[in-house]
């Protein structure tokens, strides 16, 4: 069976669906929030949010003016400031703010440039833009010129199905930064098809021999499919899964996107830098 690729594209991967919800920062609270929501999911397989979407966290952390998220969302400057106001009280946090922390301070670290940002505050696009955001990350009516994998009932088990997938298609086994179990094999399977220069994005999940295939507009499209998928069998107990997903429903960052073994290394020493700077703090 063909595996997934080893190398994915960069930070290049979900600049369809991040130019197709960014949006303006002054918008009402609740609207903002659900932004948050889909630009943090949409982040890519590095698992580092786009400009805009830090823009939005730190807005929406941000209750004091001249504070370094302040200063963040209104220059684009990551001041050195900023890792204490993220640390501060994080533990008594909800778990959907501490995604957000967790997040932006990904963001942070791994900004080449922390300086203010010309033109930072004219990113924002027209409101209008994101009137379309549900159907943009709807699938496609057809899978065009993708070749279709095995239908429902064709093959003799999920081993077989995953071994018979069509050229440009391969197994994804692992979700998240800590490569958490992605289905059940052999009874649940997810494979995806992605094809970066002709803009194709698609997913088949096999489950007990029922298939479903979809196509996505956009790379970051499909991983919140994926996204869905696995939180989907994590709750139910089918797969082996994160150990702290949020209570009733949602994921945290490190549970989103594409594994690889690059984005844990980086990730883990992500955090252990945060939590000795929890301890000097």
């Amino acid at each position: 069976m063909e595996q997934r690729p080893k190398e994915q594209e960069g930070s290049e991967n979900d600049q369809a669906l991040t130019s197709e919800i960014a949006a303006v920062v002054e918008r009402d609270a609740g609207y903002r929030q659900q932004l948050i929501e889909y630009g943090i999911e949409a982040a890519t397989g590095e698992g580092v949010v786009a400009d805009w979407v830090a823009r939005h966290i730190a807005q929406e952390l941000g209750d004091e003016p001249g504070s370094a998220l302040d200063t963040l969302a209104r220059t684009g400057e990551v001041t050195a400031g900023l890792r204490y106001e993220l640390l501060r009280n994080y533990e008594a946090q909800s778990p959907v703010r501490q995604r957000w922390i967790d997040s932006l301070g990904g963001y942070a670290l791994n900004r080449a440039e922390t300086g203010p940002v010309d033109g930072w505050t004219e990113r924002a696009v027209p409101p209008e833009r994101l009137a379309d955001l549900a159907a943009r990350l709807t699938p496609l009516p057809d899978l065009g010129d993708i070749p279709l994998p095995l239908p429902s009932r064709s093959a003799d088990s999920g081993y077989d199905w995953l071994e018979r997938l069509p050229q440009g298609w391969h197994v994804e086994s692992s979700w998240g930064r800590d490569g958490w179990d992605l289905g059940a094999w052999p009874l649940v399977a997810v494979a995806l098809f992605v094809d970066v220069t002709g803009g194709r994005y698609a997913m088949a999940t096999y489950t007990e021999g029922d298939v479903t295939v979809q196509r996505y507009g956009s790379l970051g499209a499909l991983y919140v499919a994926v996204n869905e998928i696995a939180e989907f069998h994590w709750r139910l107990g089918e797969s082996r899964g994160p150990e702290d997903l949020p209570e009733g429903k949602g994921l945290l960052a490190k549970h989103c996107g594409p594994f690889s073994w690059e984005r844990l290394e980086r990730d883990k020493s992500a955090e252990r830098r945060r939590q000795g700077d929890a301890q000097d703090a």
